[in-house]
């Protein structure tokens, strides 16, 4: 969910949110990119089972992203990136 979720994220401003249902291996997003978590978990609720919440949080040049059962509002899973910089600090053509 994460995986099909980031681009999304990322072009999204910061915070974002979206809802993602999976069945089986097939994942699918919603087609609104929340500003706070809890709007995306009201819109998850009208889903129903297997709803997933993707979030993305970034600070600099660090993001977070994470997964949270809807159902349980529980976090399942959390990934935090840095992003790199071209060396010398230029940035890349």
């Amino acid at each position: 969910a994460l995986d099909a979720a980031r681009s999304t994220l990322l072009d999204a401003g910061n915070p974002s949110f979206v809802v993602v249902t999976t069945e089986g291996q097939r994942c699918a997003l919603g087609p609104i990119v929340y500003s706070a978590r809890g709007p995306a978990f009201a819109a998850a609720a009208t889903v129903g089972a297997g709803a997933l919440i993707v979030g993305r949080e970034a600070e600099g040049s660090r993001s977070s992203f994470s997964v949270w059962d809807a159902a349980s509002s529980q976090r399942v899973l959390r990934r935090d990136e840095i992003a790199e910089k071209p060396i010398g600090g230029n940035e890349l053509i």
